[in-house]
C-alpha cells in the first residue's frame, strides 16, 4: 500500500508491512492494543529539509538522545551519522555513539543533498518514526522550528495516526504503550476518565434498608 503525497513540504513515507492505523479513537482499549501492534511495522520514510532546517534538527536529535537508551539511541545515533555525512562534517562534535546492544538492528538512515535540500531517508519501525513526530508544544519542537517539524509530523499522520489527537491526556496510555512502557505509565487518577459520566438505571424491587452510612444496600 503506498501513500506518497505531494506537499509543500515534499516528504513522503509509507508502510513497508501492512498497515496498522486506527479507524476511530472512540475506543481507548481497542486504541491501546493497536499501538502494540503498530509500534514494530516498518516504514520506509523521507523527510526533506533546508541545510538550516537539517542543521537543527541535528541539534535537537544530539540533545534529545541523551536520554533514551537501546534501540531508541541506536537510531538517533544513525541519524545524526547521516547528517553529518549528507553535510560533509565526519569530524562534528554532534555524534552519539550507538549502545552495545544495537548490533544486528536493521534501521536503515541516509542523508544525501539534491539541489538546494537535504533528503533524510531510512527504513525503521513506526514507533521509531512516530517519536520524532514531537508535539507542537514541545520544548524541542520549538527549538525545531515549525518547518522541519511539520515534515517529520506530517508523515505520521499519513501512515494513519493523529499525533495530535493523541497528544491529548486522554491518550496517555495509547502513547505509552507506543513506546513499549505499562499502559498506565505516569497515569494518575485524575487522568484516566474516560469521558463525562454516565447515569444507568439499576431497578429495584424491595423492601430495602440503607445501612453504613447508605452507601449500600441490603436485601429484607
Amino acid at each position: 500500500m503506498q501513500t506518497w503525497h505531494e506537499d509543500p513540504v515534499p516528504s513522503h513515507v509509507r508502510w513497508c508491512s501492512k498497515p496498522v492505523a486506527p479507524d476511530s479513537y472512540d475506543d481507548v482499549a481497542a486504541l491501546v492494543r493497536l499501538a502494540r501492534k503498530a509500534r514494530s511495522g516498518v516504514v520506509e520514510f523521507d523527510w526533506v529539509f533546508s541545510e538550516a532546517d537539517l542543521r537543527r534538527l541535528q541539534r535537537c536529535v544530539s540533545g534529545w538522545s541523551s536520554g533514551v537508551v537501546g534501540r531508541y539511541r541506536c537510531f538517533d545515533a544513525r541519524v545524526l551519522a547521516a547528517i553529518a555525512s549528507g553535510l560533509r562534517e565526519p569530524d562534528t562534535a554532534l555524534l552519539v555513539i550507538e549502545s552495545r546492544n544495537s548490533e544486528g538492528r536493521d534501521d536503515q538512515v541516509a542523508c544525501t543533498r539534491e539541489g538546494d535540500m537535504y533528503h533524510l531517508r531510512g527504513r525503521a519501525t513506526f514507533d521509531l518514526v512516530y517519536r520524532y513526530a514531537l508535539s507542537p508544544d514541545d520544548e524541542w519542537a520549538k527549538r525545531l522550528g515549525e518547518t522541519a517539524r511539520r515534515s517529520i509530523a506530517d508523515t505520521v499522520g499519513r501512515l494513519g495516526w493523529d499525533r495530535d489527537r493523541l497528544s491529548n491526556p486522554r491518550f496517555r496510555a495509547v502513547v505509552n504503550v507506543m513506546f513499549g512502557n505499562r499502559a498506565d505509565y505516569g497515569i494518575s487518577s485524575a487522568t484516566t476518565s474516560a469521558g463525562p459520566a454516565a447515569t444507568v438505571k439499576v431497578p429495584f424491587q424491595g423492601p430495602l434498608s440503607a445501612v453504613d452510612g447508605a452507601r449500600s444496600l441490603s436485601w429484607k
